[in-house]
């Protein structure tokens, strides 16, 4: 249901999710200050979440062939580069930040069925999307990463328990004493979407994979070129009930948890190298068809 994956430098073969190929691995510069290039980058190549909050509104348990609306909060709790692991705070010691994702997708029920009394499974996959989280980029953004560089104004997002607690994401959060948290640093727009969840009368687990295009990036944040085409690949699992402490009243859009099924979400996303674009394939074909005429006249 909910996940991703970030593209960078050139690439032999598309995302798995993307085309079926298998992608290289790229590596992403993080600064956590946004002092861009001046201020250097850590090398990372893979993002773990911290458990948090997803909300499913609009499910009809017995049915399928319809839509329903994903939004889900975390933020990032661990950045590594192979087996090196980096705190977010660890990028700049004795400095305060955190580095928060949210993610508002359409998702359509493609099948639903009942194995036994008090059983229930049910798939999705892409539909369309209409959810708008960067309104100042060309097209529609299901996906937004913010960077606060400053938590202690007091607007550390707050995972929520009980009425009135909320979580804090990005600037112009309608949640209550949020404050200014964080510059936008990336959007996407979802172009990939399989999940699965099977839940019994009072428990529930799933899967998912998220497949993203990049369409906004912060150079003061992080280090790829804004010009290429970017994917960005999100996997993780959702849970029903979510845990105790991670039950907030209201999502950072302001959305009333009571109104759908709130889940406990985990999850991590790695960055993978892009495909060629069409032109530069077709240059590359016709490089090689050049390359075949000039070999059969050297035989000749």
């Amino acid at each position: 249901m909910f996940s991703r994956k970030i593209l960078v430098a050139a690439v032999a073969a598309a995302s798995a999710c993307m085309s079926g190929g298998v992608a290289a691995q790229a590596t992403i510069g993080v600064n956590a200050l946004g002092t861009g290039p001046g201020g250097g980058y850590a090398a990372t190549n893979h993002w773990t979440h911290d458990t948090d909050t997803a909300l499913a509104l609009g499910f009809i348990p017995g049915q399928a062939n319809y839509d329903i609306r994903l939004l889900a909060q975390t933020s990032i709790s661990a950045l590594s580069l192979g087996n090196n692991t980096i705190l977010p705070q660890g990028l700049v010691p004795n400095v305060n930040f955190e580095i928060t994702k949210v993610i508002d997708i359409q998702e359509r029920v493609t099948a639903f069925t009942s194995p036994g009394a008090g059983l229930a499974n049910a798939n999705f996959g892409m539909t369309t999307q209409t959810a708008d989280l960067d309104p100042n980029t060309a097209g529609l953004q299901q996906m937004a990463i913010y960077f606060d560089t400053n938590i202690a104004d007091g607007s550390k997002r707050l995972k929520g328990d009980g009425t009135g607690t909320v979580a804090c994401y990005g600037a112009g959060s309608t949640s209550t004493g949020c404050g200014n948290d964080g510059t936008l640093a990336l959007s996407a727009r979802l172009v990939n979407n399989t999940g699965s969840f099977s839940a019994n009368a009072s428990t529930g687990t799933g899967s998912f994979t998220l497949t993203w295009q990049v369409d906004y990036v912060n150079p003061l944040f992080l280090q790829f070129g804004v010009g290429a085409l970017f994917g960005d690949i999100m996997t993780g699992t959702t849970n029903f009930p979510t845990l105790p402490g991670i039950q907030p009243a209201v999502m950072w859009n302001g959305i009333a948890t009571n109104t759908g099924i709130l889940l406990k979400v985990d999850g991590s996303q790695d960055f993978q190298a892009p495909l060629p674009e069409p032109g530069s394939l077709a240059l590359l074909g016709l490089g090689l068809v050049g390359l075949g005429a000039l070999f059969r006249r050297k035989a000749a």
